[in-house]
């Protein structure tokens, strides 16, 4: 064997990381936290998404209100704004992290502004990160980390887009556009041949077919190169099988050609690859569930001939499934790793109104508003308990063959106090084997068998 073949290999992937605290000093207190972070530094690789956006002091947030484009989860979550203090980024460096993934629905929550100080707080550091960048092929390239074990490579994007968020291309004549990496979905709406006639006298009525074209001639410039029936923005498939009647999603086809052609760059560059995709859409067209949609696990499989070693999703905040596609494996949701939305330092007025809050720098009445109801007892995703559970997978690679895959179950203190929730520790005794107990039920349909031993997930394929 070449001295400089990288032989084996560990790479650890993780959720959502929304962290707006220092996070150091828990180490020397809380021997949970002290073992993640073990977990974590020794592994050759770790990567996590970075779900705050890093912005200085004076940049105004975007208003924080939900756009009813064809009811995608596009812009931020109704009320909240993700930020935090870039250092931040040093103390989840210490916790282990190597590489960044940084697109998601929050990218743009404080506009461009926020976004290129983002990137800035990430190039000041020699942080490796890949889904951002100051043009469209920048936020496409992969990011790289050299290891004990070899170069690794990361591409991310999401599919979870807000408005005018995307990089642009630079051009002799004009920038290139700061934003993410988009994958773009469009929703199909699949109708029997009944359901679309009475659409299509619906649309007669209303007087849509009539004022349809001077609109979709923006929005769906390439609805010629489909037959699908356009009602106004939604296209409508029809189908003969009452099985498929409801709404599909499909990737747009250049933003998906784009992603796996930097899947292939990365793996021709690196000895290993991470493809990671955040992304909100769950099966069914419904947001934040533990079903995964059909585009997603089609997608996955693409990343993997594509080259990719490793197939990630972060966004739905919950755990899904995983499976192992030619000797590859893909996690459908890993969901949340840091959670600390409560110890946002400040939000816009909107925020405040959003949540019928009258002082509009009342922070912890906001955040009460937001997790407890009028009696209260938890609400919203305070009270989801799956948003408080997540698991590390640990995959070791030899030869370039995977050899294992160990599952480290963490809990996020939902019962904790607001000082010490949304922070991961190893999850030990009934904790550690209710989560792995549900990751191998939504496992199983994939043919993937979880074995518990020490309070870990042990993969079996």
């Amino acid at each position: 064997m070449d001295a400089l073949d990288p032989g084996t290999c560990t790479i650890a992937a993780t959720g959502d990381s929304i962290i707006t605290r220092p996070i150091g000093h828990l180490a020397e207190r809380d021997e949970g936290f002290a073992d993640l972070q073990a977990l974590l530094t020794d592994a050759d690789a770790t990567v996590t998404n970075l779900e705050v956006v890093l912005p200085d002091d004076d940049t105004a947030g975007t208003p924080p209100v939900a756009v009813p484009s064809q009811y995608q989860y596009l812009s931020s979550l109704a009320g909240i704004l993700m930020r935090a203090d870039p250092v931040v980024l040093e103390e989840l460096e210490e916790l282990g992290i190597d590489l960044f993934a940084t697109a998601s629905n929050h990218s743009f929550d404080y506009g461009r502004s926020g976004l290129k100080a983002t990137i800035d707080a990430l190039t000041e550091r020699s942080l490796p990160f890949a889904g951002m960048g100051r043009t469209l092929a920048d936020a496409r390239r992969p990011a790289y980390v050299e290891t004990a074990g070899g170069r690794v490579g990361l591409v991310g994007a999401t599919a979870s887009v807000p408005p005018a968020s995307e990089a642009g291309p630079a051009s002799p004549i004009h920038p290139g556009r700061s934003g993410v990496n988009p994958l773009h979905l469009r929703w199909v709406y699949g109708a029997t041949p009944a359901q679309l006639e009475r659409l299509q006298d619906l649309a007669a009525e209303l007087g849509i077919e009539s004022m349809k074209s001077t609109w979709l001639d923006r929005s769906a410039p390439d609805r010629d190169e489909h037959s699908y029936y356009w009602f106004m923005h939604m296209p409508i498939e029809t189908v003969n099988d009452e099985s498929e009647v409801g709404v599909r999603l499909e990737p747009i086809e250049a933003d998906r050609r784009a992603y796996l052609e930097s899947v292939s760059t990365a793996a021709t560059n690196a000895d290993w690859t991470v493809a990671s995709l955040h992304g909100h859409q769950s099966a069914g067209g419904v947001r934040n569930t533990s079903e995964t949609p059909a585009f997603l696990r089609a997608f996955a499989r693409e990343c993997i001939d594509a080259g990719a070693d490793l197939f990630v999703v972060t966004g739905p905040h919950v755990l899904r499934g995983m499976e192992i596609y030619e000797g590859r494996p893909i996690f459908y949701s890993l969901g949340n790793l840091f959670y600390q939305t409560e110890t946002i330092e400040w939000l816009p007025p909107e925020s405040f109104d959003y949540y019928g809050v009258d002082d509009r720098t009342a922070m912890t009445d906001l955040f009460e508003a937001r997790y407890f109801d009028t009696d209260g007892n938890p609400a919203g995703n305070l009270a989801r308990d799956e948003y408080w559970e997540t698991v590390v997978p640990v995959c070791q690679f030899a030869d370039d063959v995977l050899e294992s895959i160990t599952l480290h179950p963490c809990v996020l203190g939902q019962d904790r106090d607001l000082p010490r929730r949304g922070t991961p520790t190893l999850a030990t005794g009934e904790a550690a084997t209710s989560i792995i107990e549900r990751f191998q039920t939504l496992s199983e349909p994939y043919g993937v068998d979880i074995a518990l031993e020490d309070d870990v997930g042990v993969v079996d394929w």
